[in-house]
């Protein structure tokens, strides 16, 4: 996403979140932005300090100046999402099918909202099982 490119124009939500949540992904957004530059500099000077034709990268100091910047750029990198991994659980001794979704917008008012497969399975095995989000 290129500096100062935030998704759009701000819009009230409806019943997908609360009144905050878009700005808050803005200034997340603005943060991250910010850094760009600072990210380049720690990467540009790792690679001074790791270039062995610098008399300094065979230095404790060169060492640890490379080994800072790489810990920062890391640090403020980009990740994407990993994956959830999880296929079934076992309720009792059946085993359920697990899907990440979305929840509706009346489970994450009402916490104890129906959840699918899971909560069949632990009515009939006298458990409760709260909404997940």
């Amino acid at each position: 996403m290129p500096i100062g490119e935030f998704d759009g124009a701000a819009t009230l939500p409806g019943d997908n979140g609360i009144l905050l949540s878009t700005p808050m992904y803005w200034l997340y957004e603005m943060g991250q932005a910010a850094l760009n530059p600072s990210r380049a500099v720690a990467d540009a000077t790792r690679l001074f300090f790791k270039n062995p034709a610098n008399p300094f990268a065979h230095t404790t100091y060169g060492k640890s100046v490379a080994a800072a910047a790489e810990v920062f750029e890391r640090s403020t990198r980009r990740y994407r999402r990993p994956e959830w991994g999880i296929d079934r659980v076992t309720v009792g001794a059946e085993p359920i099918p697990a899907a990440r979704a979305a929840p509706p917008a009346a489970e994450t008012a009402d916490r104890g909202a129906d959840v699918g497969p899971l909560s069949d399975a632990a009515a009939r095995h006298g458990g409760y099982v709260p909404a997940q989000s």
